[in-house]
Formats: C-alpha cells, structure tokens, sequence
C-alpha cells in the first residue's frame, strides 16, 4: 500500500525563470522552500519549469532511490535525500535552453555595479561563486553565480538569483565575510562534494540586481594570498574570450587581461 501524501506544487520567480516543484515529499518540499521562501509566488506561474520530485524505489518503508523529471521527461534518479536539492538545481537549468530560446547561457556568475553588468567565466572551480559572493558582501548586486543569461534581442545580463553553491574549501572566506549562519544543510553535489548554498537575500536585502548590459568579462583565477589585479587579455586570451562571449552579439568591444584575481576579458560598448 501506498502511503505517500499527495504531491503539492509551489511556485517560484526567480528573476526571469519560473520553477514550479511538484512533490509528496515534505522534507525536500520545505527545505526548498526556506532557501527559496523570498521569491515563492501564492498564484501559479504560467510556463514554469515544473520539477516533479518523487521516491521511486523503496524497501522495507526507507527510500532507496528517487526521481525526478522535468516538464514530463525524466532526467536525474539520486539514491540520497541529500543529493537531491543539486539535482533539482541542475535539472531547471539544463531546461532553460530549450523553454527560454531567447536568452543565450553561458556557464558563468554575473554580477551588477552601478548598472554595469560584469561576468566571471570559468572552469568550475575557478572560484565564481566564492567571487560572487565577497562581491555580494562589499556592495555588488547579484545576478547569478552559474550562468550569464544575456537576452539576446536587448545584449543585457538578467537576474537568476539562484542560491549560491559554497563548497567547504570556501568556508573560511563564508567566516571572514561573517555569513556563517547563513549557510544551511550540506548538500551531495557530484565532484565538487558537499556543498551548502547561501540566500543572496540573507547576505543583504537589496541583493538582486537589475538587468544590465555587459560591461565587462573577468577570468577569476585565484591564488591564495595574492593581491587582486587586472591585466589586459593577450592576443590567444583574445580569441578565446571572443568565442565565449563575443561572437554571438555581433557588436563592438575593447578587450583586456587580467591575473590575480583573475585574467580580464573584455569591456562591451
């Protein structure tokens, strides 16, 4: 006999991308919604990403492993309750090539300053969301910490105020940025390992940024101990951050290069 509850949907408007997470299971259902609670909406949201989120296999009343489909098509089965939450995560944002064709995606943070929107590209592991976050700390607005959605009818960055994804190596930067008790379960994330993720909002109320035309690309590369700096890209830099970032808007840009704090790409006009 089956003794789930019924699934519940809650809806959410995070920037420009609406997710809708539909589940029986009320732990993941709650957890989700107190990283999320901020921008959960009480009407239902038309063309959202919906997330179903069930067990799928279970033995003796414990749960031996889950799925999750998205928009109707399965796309992840975790084994751990813990490991489901970046798995949600993932599964929005591998959909929103394909519901939100009008935006381009690239697999960066992006951040807004003074209404000048800024995108840290690199490898994972390249210190983006620890960036991003110190960034959000000193008076930065964010955007994103994993993608830089550029509309690409307007070339503007728009706001996916996603929670930022901490792995332990940064929780000494989380310390000195005094935001340790905004930090809230680990999380199971793939290579990177156990995760936390951090509310923008519980770093500063006005945390989210506008949209914002793309003023500058950096290549964060982190150095413990280093002192930030900027240097303008070379000329192989040059092709690759073009290929990146550039080709695909057709308009004019000044490049640069950078180290330290990261190798510089380029500034839009």
């Amino acid at each position: 006999m089956n003794h789930e509850p019924p699934p519940e949907t809650s809806f959410y408007q995070l920037g420009v991308v609406r997710a809708a997470i539909n589940t029986p299971i009320r732990r993941f259902r709650d957890e989700y919604r107190a990283l999320y609670y901020p921008f959960e909406s009480v009407a239902p949201l038309p063309n959202a990403v919906t997330v179903d989120v069930r067990p799928a296999r279970r033995l003796l009343g414990r749960c031996l492993r889950y799925r999750i489909d998205v928009n109707g098509r399965f796309r992840f089965s975790p084994t751990k309750f813990h490991e489901l939450l970046p798995y949600v995560e993932w599964a929005v944002n591998w959909e929103l090539p394909r519901v939100m064709p009008e935006y381009l995606q690239l697999h960066a943070s992006s951040m807004e300053f003074e209404g000048a929107g800024v995108i840290f590209a690199g490898d994972s592991g390249s210190g983006k969301s620890t960036l991003a976050t110190a960034l959000l700390a000193r008076g930065w607005r964010y955007l994103c910490d994993e993608f830089a959605l550029i509309h690409t009818a307007s070339l503007q960055l728009h706001p996916f105020p996603r929670a930022i994804c901490m792995k332990r190596s940064g929780d000494h930067i989380l310390e000195r940025l005094g935001l340790t008790t905004h930090r809230g379960p680990r999380y199971l994330k793939g290579v990177k390992g156990y995760v936390s993720f951090v509310n923008p909002l519980q770093v500063r109320p006005d945390a989210i940024g506008c949209p914002a035309p793309v003023r500058f690309v950096i290549f964060p590369s982190y150095s413990c101990g280093a002192e930030p700096t900027l240097v303008p890209v070379g000329r192989a830099d040059r092709r690759a951050a073009r290929s990146i970032c550039i080709r695909p808007h057709r308009h004019r840009t000044n490049t640069r290069r950078s180290r330290g704090c990261g190798r510089a790409a380029w500034s839009g006009s």
